[in-house]
C-alpha cells in the first residue's frame, strides 16, 4: 500500500524540457500617484526576476529473476512498469512539500524563504489556525478561490471530530466540512505530509519541470550469472515557485 501522490495533480507542470531554464516572473509593479498641475508623475518601474529550474535525477530500480523472465503474461510486465512509475512519482511528490534543495534534490514548499508560516500549539491545527493560513496568503494578496489545504490522514480524522469554537454552546460545527473542505477551501489527503503538517495554497503558482521523458534501462548483464535482469528507471524533475506567498504552512511548535 502507498501513499497518494498530489502534488502533480495540482501543481502547473513544465513538459518535454531540454536543459536548464529560466522563467521570467514579475516581482513588482507599476505604482499610481496623484500629481498636481504641471508636475511629472513619479516614475515607479515594474521589477522581473527568474524562476530557474536545472535537472535533479530521481532514480528507481526492481530486480526480476530468471523465472519470472520466463512468464509470458503481460500482467507482470504492467506490474513492474507501475511499480517502478508509482516510485518515481511518490518520491518526486515528497521533493515538492519537503525537497531540501541541494545539488541533488529539488526545493519544496515547505523549504522556500519566502513561504508565509503559522506555529501552533497541541497536537492538531485548531480552526483558527486554519483561518491564519488563510489570512497570512490573502494579506500578501495572494488568496485566490481555488486554493486548497493539504493534510495527512491524521490530521483530517482530528478535524473531523474538533469542534471550530468548542468555547461556545453550538461549538460551530466540526472543521472538517461537507465536501471534503476546510473552511469553505478544497481538503486534499495525503500520508506524504508529515504527522501535524498543514499546507495552504494556490498550486497553480508551483512549476513543477519535468527534463525529456521517462528513461528504462534494462541489464541484463550484472546478474546474469543468476540469470536475473535489473531494470532502472530515470527521471529528470525540478520544482520551482512562481509567487512563494501562494502558500503557507503550518506547523507545531515546540
Amino acid at each position: 500500500l502507498r501513499n497518494k501522490c498530489v502534488i502533480l495533480q495540482l501543481s502547473r507542470q513544465l513538459n518535454g524540457l531540454v536543459g536548464d531554464i529560466e522563467i521570467p516572473k514579475q516581482t513588482a509593479g507599476t505604482s499610481g500617484s496623484w500629481v498636481g498641475e504641471d508636475v511629472a508623475a513619479e516614475t515607479t518601474n515594474a521589477e522581473f526576476g527568474t524562476l530557474k529550474l536545472g535537472m535533479k535525477t530521481v532514480s528507481a530500480n526492481t530486480y526480476v529473476t530468471r523465472k519470472m523472465l520466463k512468464q509470458s503474461s503481460m500482467d507482470i510486465e504492467k506490474m513492474l512498469r507501475d511499480d517502478l512509475a508509482a516510485a518515481l512519482a511518490l518520491a518526486i511528490d515528497k521533493a515538492g512539500f519537503y525537497g531540501e534543495g541541494n545539488e541533488n534534490t529539488p526545493k519544496g514548499i515547505t523549504n522556500h524563504d519566502g513561504v508565509n508560516t503559522v506555529t501552533y500549539t497541541g497536537d492538531f491545527p485548531s480552526y483558527k489556525d486554519y483561518v491564519a493560513m488563510e489570512t497570512e496568503i490573502a494579506t500578501d494578496n495572494a488568496d485566490v478561490n481555488n486554493m486548497a489545504y493539504i493534510v495527512n490522514a491524521k490530521t483530517r480524522g482530528n478535524a473531523k471530530v474538533t469542534q471550530k469554537f468548542p468555547e461556545n454552546t453550538d461549538g460551530g460545527g466540526v472543521i472538517w466540512e461537507n465536501g471534503n473542505t476546510i473552511n469553505g477551501y478544497k481538503a486534499i489527503v495525503t500520508n506524504q505530509i508529515n504527522d501535524g503538517d498543514a499546507i495552504l495554497g494556490n498550486f497553480a503558482d508551483l512549476i513543477v519541470g519535468m527534463f525529456g521523458g521517462l528513461e528504462i534501462i534494462v541489464d541484463p548483464y550484472t546478474n546474469s550469472t543468476k540469470g536475473g535482469v535489473r531494470i532502472t528507471a530515470f527521471q529528470d524533475v525540478d520544482f520551482g515557485a512562481r509567487h512563494e506567498e501562494s502558500f503557507c504552512v503550518a506547523k507545531k511548535g515546540a
